[in-house]
């Protein structure tokens, strides 16, 4: 009879652990066990290394996506705009809390983090760094539609302090401001939201940002565009890069590619891409001085003259399954990633290393840090 009691105990006890294991199945870092998750986006700096984020923290991968570890200070939330990834070792951590602005720092991947805080005048903090020392912040002082007024502040030392730039940007009212990007010390450019049919430019430095001017793209008006949105350019070196336009061309989504080879200082045209999403911006990696990968939702293409001709890339994993793609991302010709949504709403993370012609899926995995939670130096 005791035997019998005994052997009810432990199965009640079984029981139990296994009712307290699966409840506990969010994807949280502190599980003993490897948990699947959804990766729904991704930053790879080569073929092993990398970064992604959830909703309150990001995340770093060493094998090429398939396993995943927590690789942030503890946070409430964490969006889209809230961080940005310097190489596979060096990010920042930016949020805004009224005129304050709390960054966190790393250089070794997530492991130890310093934390700082800044006043600003200002609102929306947008992040750009250069190097691991250099970086600049653009914020909003005043905004309307299409209509938009910055400030702008500079680092040298990580982004422990921040300098206000006394700039004639805030002249320069018209369209809104989205990002910033410096191409070294001195030369940068802002994208733009605008609504000038006739005429389109972007915001150029060369003195690291306290004196802009207007740089000037030369549009071809039969395209009768709506509205336009001038991102900032995408170098490869110090020549070579392109820059995009996504605007409306007979009142369909599409993207203008141009390209420079000086450095930035003149645009040619070079080809449109059409999409039918309004609400989605062609997504775009250049990758060599030739190699231009652009998807939309319902397409993934590929350039190998800087944009002139396009190739329609197919993506054979999933036969006739209706899927969309989210994201991509490509360290290369050969090698890249993409993010897929099914019509299950299902994010699948799929990979090539032959240019697209095959994909291979990976499972996702959110495995225990032995760093977590990593030590933050205030």
């Amino acid at each position: 009879m005791k035997s019998v009691k005994l052997i009810f105990v432990l199965l009640f006890l079984l029981q139990g652990c296994a009712l307290e294991k699966r409840e506990g199945l969010s994807p949280s870092v502190g599980a003993e066990d490897p948990l699947s998750i959804e990766i729904s986006n991704i930053n790879m700096k080569d073929e092993k290394r990398g970064w992604s984020h959830d909703d309150n923290k990001l995340l770093r991968t060493d094998d090429g996506g398939s396993s995943w570890v927590n690789a942030s200070p503890k946070l409430e939330s964490l969006k889209a705009d809230e961080y940005f990834i310097l190489d596979e070792k060096v990010a920042w951590i930016y949020q805004q809390e009224n005129e304050i602005v709390n960054i966190y720092y790393t250089n070794d991947g997530g492991e130890n983090w310093i934390s700082n805080t800044t006043i600003i005048e200002g609102s929306n903090p947008r992040l750009y760094f250069l190097n691991e020392n250099e970086g600049w912040l653009m914020t909003t002082k005043g905004t309307s539609m299409f209509i938009e007024e910055v400030l702008l502040y500079r680092s040298e030392d990580s982004g422990a302090t921040w300098e206000k730039i006394e700039s004639n940007i805030q002249e320069y009212l018209e369209g809104r401001k989205e990002k910033i990007f410096f191409k070294n010390q001195e030369e940068g450019w802002v994208s733009l939201d605008l609504v000038e049919k006739q005429k389109i430019w972007l915001l150029h430095t060369k003195d690291g940002g306290e004196s802009w001017k207007k740089q000037f793209l030369q549009i071809d008006q039969a395209f009768e565009m709506e509205y336009s949105y001038i991102d900032t350019p995408i170098f490869v070196d110090k020549n070579n890069g392109i820059l995009l336009i996504h605007t409306t061309c007979h009142s369909i989504p599409c993207t203008l590619f141009y390209f420079t080879k000086d450095g930035g200082e003149g645009w040619q045209y070079a080809s449109t891409l059409t999409h039918g999403n309004a609400h989605r911006l062609l997504m775009v990696d250049m990758v060599d001085q030739q190699t231009i990968w652009a998807a939309h939702q319902q397409g993934l293409y590929l350039s190998v003259d800087l944009g002139m001709h396009w190739e329609k890339i197919s993506i054979n994993l999933f036969n006739k399954e209706q899927i969309e793609i989210e994201q991509i991302d490509f360290i290369s010709k050969q090698a890249g990633w993409i993010i897929v949504k099914t019509a299950a709403n299902q994010f699948k993370l799929l990979f090539t290393n032959d240019g697209g012609h095959n994909w291979v899926e990976r499972y996702p995995t959110l495995i225990p840090s032995p760093i977590y939670p990593p030590s933050v130096i205030r």
